[in-house]
C-alpha cells in the first residue's frame, strides 16, 4: 500500500495540491479491494461504465484493462484535468469535468446499458443514490464504495426500515459485498465503509418512479407521525388519506418504516389513480 500512496501523493504534489476535504476526498489505497471492485462489476469487454469521482484514476485504468469503456465524472477541475493528461491515449477512458449530480447520462444511455461505480463521498451518498434512481436512465449495477452505516440504512427491513431502504428496494436487490476498514483510504477517515451492490430487478417507467418517490417522501416526511398526518403533505385531506389507507389494507395509524414494498407499491397505485 506504501507504493500507491506514495503515487498519490507525488501526483498530488504534481497538481499542486492535497486532498480536498470539502469533496470529502479519501484515496482508496489496498489494490486487493481494486480488485474486488472489479470482480464485482463482472465486466465485459465493451461495457459501458460511469465511475463517480475517478481522483487520480486508479481505478478508472483497472476498469479499461478488464475491457470497460469508462466514463469518469470528476468535480475537482485539478484532477480532472490530470485525468486528461494520463489517459489522452487511452481510447476506452473518457474524463468529463461536472459535478455528478448534475450530469446528464440520458443524453448518451436513453435505455440503460451502463453500470454506476465509485469510491464516493460519504455526504454524497444518499442523495446521489436517489437521483440515480429517480433521474437516470435504470442501470445494469450500482457498485460503490459508501459509508458503513449508510449501507447498512439501505439493507434495513420493517418495522425499522427508512426512506432509503425503500426507495432501493422498489426496483432493485441490495448487497453487501464486505466491509472496509477505514486504514484502507488516505487520508484515513473517521468511520468505515463498505462494498455493496444494487443490481435492478424490475424495470419501472420514469413515471412510475415519480409516483412511488412522490407517495414515499411524503411517507416519511415526518418520522414520528403517521402516516395519516404524513400523507396529507401530497394534498390529500385526513379523511382521503385514510380512504387510501384502508383501501390498501393499512391501518391509517401506521408509520412508514412498518411498511412492506408490496404495501407501498399497492398504496401508491391506489393514490396515483385518484390523480
Amino acid at each position: 500500500m506504501s507504493s500507491i500512496i506514495n503515487f498519490i501523493k507525488e501526483s498530488l504534489e504534481k497538481i499542486g495540491g492535497a486532498p480536498n476535504e470539502v469533496l470529502g476526498q479519501n484515496f482508496l489505497i489496498n489494490p486487493d479491494i481494486y480488485n474486488d471492485l472489479i470482480k464485482t462489476a463482472e465486466i465485459e469487454p465493451g461495457q459501458k461504465i460511469i465511475e463517480i469521482g475517478p481522483g487520480l484514476g486508479t481505478i478508472t485504468e483497472k476498469l479499461a484493462e478488464a475491457g470497460a469503456e469508462v466514463i469518469g465524472v470528476e468535480k475537482d477541475p485539478r484532477l480532472a484535468d490530470f485525468l486528461k493528461s494520463q489517459f489522452r491515449a487511452k481510447e476506452k477512458i473518457r474524463i468529463e469535468t461536472a459535478d455528478i449530480l448534475e450530469y446528464q447520462p440520458a443524453k448518451e444511455f436513453t435505455d440503460g446499458g451502463y453500470s454506476v461505480i465509485g469510491n464516493i463521498p460519504y455526504y454524497l451518498t444518499s442523495f446521489l443514490l436517489r437521483t440515480i434512481l429517480e433521474d437516470w436512465p435504470v442501470p445494469e449495477k450500482v457498485i460503490l464504495i459508501i459509508q458503513k452505516e449508510v449501507a447498512q440504512r439501505i439493507k434495513a427491513e420493517p418495522p425499522k426500515s427508512n426512506l432509503l431502504a425503500t426507495s432501493i428496494k422498489y426496483f432493485a436487490e441490495a448487497r453487501i459485498i464486505k466491509i472496509i476498514k477505514r486504514d484502507n483510504f488516505w487520508p484515513k477517515p473517521k468511520v468505515d465503509s463498505a462494498l455493496i451492490l444494487i443490481r435492478p430487478t424490475i424495470n419501472r417507467s420514469r413515471r412510475e418512479r415519480e409516483q412511488f418517490f412522490k407517495v414515499a417522501r411524503a411517507g416519511f416526511s415526518q418520522k414520528r407521525k403517521q402516516l395519516i398526518n404524513n400523507l396529507t403533505s401530497l394534498g390529500l385531506t385526513k379523511i382521503q388519506t385514510k380512504k387510501f389507507l384502508k383501501l390498501s389494507d393499512i391501518e391509517p395509524q401506521r408509520r412508514a418504516e412498518t411498511l412492506t414494498i408490496h404495501e407501498w407499491e399497492t398504496l401508491t397505485k391506489n393514490i396515483s389513480s385518484q390523480f
